[in-house]
């Protein structure tokens, strides 16, 4: 009789386990899809940048990722940001392009490589660009929306107040307890 009763309960969980096995299979492939739909309804802006055929052709070729996008205070302006393959565009890793809500004109507003920390808009509709220059330094630009810029601009000493960048330097607690 105690067989029967172990051979039930046996079957009971069984099922059970079955049965979470089927939920958990349908919550991935849902997952699945839903990753899938929302990666096409991301729209890539179009630019005027053109690809050297070398890199186009090649079959590593890999497309911007969308990060992000913000609107400006005044609701004139969509900023959009995107990353790339650092391997195949250095200098155009990160990127931000600008929407204009009105005319719906797209344009490349800044480009810049791995070390391009954030961006912004001020409260007064201009977009601030933080960059870390190195250990302890962080550089910010502030620009107006019809500007252009690139790192590239500003590399070998280019990252200074006279490119228009404030520069700070964090102070060490170390340093500070040497001195």
């Amino acid at each position: 009789m105690t067989m029967i009763h172990e051979d039930k309960r046996n079957r009971k969980e069984t099922i059970k386990l079955l049965f979470l096995l089927v939920q958990l299979l349908l919550v991935f492939l849902l997952s699945i899809q839903t990753l899938k739909t929302r990666g096409s309804q991301v729209p890539v802006p179009e630019t005027s940048v053109a690809l050297s055929t070398d890199i186009a052709s090649e079959p590593s070729q890999v497309y911007p990722y969308y990060l992000d996008s913000k609107t400006s205070p005044n609701h004139l302006y969509e900023l959009e940001a995107f990353n790339g393959d650092y391997n195949v565009d250095y200098y155009n890793y990160y990127q931000l392009f600008i929407r204009n809500l009105k005319t719906g004109q797209v344009s490349k507003l800044f480009s810049g490589d791995f070390r391009t920390t954030d961006w912004k808009w001020t409260p007064d509709n201009k977009i601030a660009i933080t960059y870390n220059c190195g250990t302890g330094c962080s550089a910010r630009k502030t620009i107006m929306p019809d500007e252009t810029t690139s790192i590239s601009d500003d590399i070998n000493g280019g990252i200074s107040k006279q490119n228009g960048w404030e520069i700070q330097y964090a102070r060490s607690v170390a340093y500070s307890e040497i001195k």
